[in-house]
């Protein structure tokens, strides 16, 4: 792998990292009244396991030993399997596999070393923390949702939306632009079936709206 690769590579290790932290939040936040807003504030955010070998053992043969932690090599094609494809090539050499472990381990003791300073329960951390966790859950239930809508566009409904929207294809024939078509009509009918779920869930929730506190 060249640089530009690691560098991208260590980016989204460090992702990893940051995900994995909350793993040790409840120890760090367990203490003095003074921690109790960050504990409770923290509590949701740890149902999530974290990613890395610090969230418990995987199987398979170790590869490694940090103190008394054991990696595996299911482990390191773990986080080899959440690179972008244009990344995902694994173990393509010995000296590719071994440099990237070294990485791997490296950036594991910053994390240890961050949370013995007492990282783990940073206010500001821990907000970003349940942010984060927030839209990745809303992201994955809304791609779960809206794939249910296999939704093709017909001929006739491609041709009607190219003669409305003429005007966004100057001088273009429609095999042209067929594809850019078929993504707008997509992009159409997604935002549609993205404001019917938020209509049925609005009126299954008991919501009140204060006009005058705006």
């Amino acid at each position: 792998m060249d640089d530009k690769k690691y560098k991208v590579l260590l980016s989204l290790v460090l992702l990893t990292l940051l995900v994995s932290a909350v793993s040790l939040i409840v120890t760090l936040s367990r203490g003095s009244e003074a921690d109790k807003k960050v504990s409770e504030l923290s509590s949701d955010i740890l149902e999530t396991p974290a990613h890395l070998y610090t969230s418990g053992p995987k199987s398979g043969p170790a590869i490694a030993r940090v103190g008394d932690k054991e990696i595996t090599k299911q482990e390191l094609v773990e986080q080899f399997q959440i690179l972008p494809p244009e990344m995902a090539v694994p173990f393509v050499t010995r000296p590719d596999t071994l440099n990237f472990l070294r990485q791997y381990i490296g950036l594991e003791l910053i994390y240890e070393e961050a949370t013995k300073q007492g990282l783990g329960k940073d206010p500001d951390l821990l907000a970003q923390l349940q942010d984060t966790k927030k839209q990745l859950i809303i992201d994955k239930y809304l791609a779960d949702r809206l794939a249910l809508h296999n939704y093709r566009p017909t001929e006739v409904q491609i041709k009607q939306f190219f003669q409305l929207e003429k005007d966004r294809f100057p001088g273009k024939k429609l095999e042209e632009v067929r594809n850019d078509v078929v993504a707008l009509l997509n992009q159409q009918h997604q935002r549609k079936a993205y404001q019917d779920l938020v209509d049925e869930l609005w009126q299954k929730a008991k919501i009140r709206i204060y006009e005058d506190s705006l």
